[in-house]
C-alpha cells in the first residue's frame, strides 16, 4: 500500500511524518524524518487504534520536543496525523481521535478488568449483541428464549472482550509514550 505522508516546514527544517501499512503481513509502522534523516521508526500492529512518536531533537541550535500523533480522522475514515513542537500544534490534520493522555492515564490505572467491564462490554459488546439478536430473530425465526439469551451473552462477551483488548493496546501505547516523555523531561531538569 502507498505510504501516507504529512510534511511541515519549521524554522527552515523539513519535518515529515510517515504512516506505512503492510497487508502481508498485516501491520502498521510510523516514522519521523527531520531534514531527510530518519529520527524514529516505530513498528506497530493492526491492533492499535492510535500511535505516538515523541523525541527530543536539536533544531536551529535549540533542543525541542517533537511529537507525532496518529489516529483515525475525526468524522471520517482514514488515518490522521498531528505534529507538535514543544506542545504546540504546527501541522497535520485539524482533528483526530487521539485520546487525552491524562484521561487515558486514569483509565490505565484502573486496570484492564475495569476497562473490559465499563467500556468493552457496555460500549462495544451490548450494542453488537443487540444487533446480532435482531438479525438472528429475523433470519432464524422464533427460537427458544434460552437459546436467544445464550447467543446474546456470547455476542456481548466475545465482541466486547475482543474490542477491549484492541482498545487496551492503544491505551498502553499512549501511557507508555507519556511515561517516556515525562522521564526525558525529568532527566533534563
Amino acid at each position: 500500500m502507498k505510504d501516507k505522508l504529512w510534511e511541515v516546514d519549521f524554522e527552515g527544517h523539513k519535518i515529515k511524518a510517515i504512516n506505512k501499512v503492510s497487508l502481508f503481513p498485516p501491520r502498521t509502522s510510523e516514522a519521523l524524518e527531520i531534514d531527510g534523516e530518519l529520527v524514529e521508526h516505530v513498528k506497530g500492529s493492526m491492533y492499535r487504534m492510535c500511535s505516538n512518536i515523541s523525541v527530543n531533537h536539536t533544531l536551529s541550535g535549540k533542543e525541542r520536543n517533537i511529537e507525532v500523533r496518529m489516529a483515525q480522522k475525526t468524522g471520517r475514515l482514514g488515518t490522521g496525523c498531528q505534529i507538535f513542537i514543544d506542545g504546540t500544534l504546527i501541522g497535520g490534520d485539524n482533528a483526530i481521535r487521539y485520546p487525552d493522555p491524562e484521561k487515558t492515564q486514569k483509565k490505565f490505572e484502573k486496570g484492564f478488568i475495569h476497562h473490559l467491564l465499563s467500556t468493552g462490554l457496555l460500549h462495544y459488546g451490548l450494542p453488537y449483541a443487540c444487533m446480532m439478536t435482531v438479525i438472528n430473530l429475523a433470519s432464524m425465526g422464533h427460537n427458544s428464549i434460552s437459546i436467544m439469551m445464550l447467543l446474546f451473552i456470547f455476542y456481548a462477551v466475545f465482541f466486547g472482550s475482543m474490542m477491549s483488548y484492541f482498545s487496551w493496546q492503544s491505551i498502553k501505547g499512549v501511557v507508555s509514550t507519556a511515561h517516556a516523555k515525562n522521564t526525558r523531561d525529568n532527566s533534563r531538569t
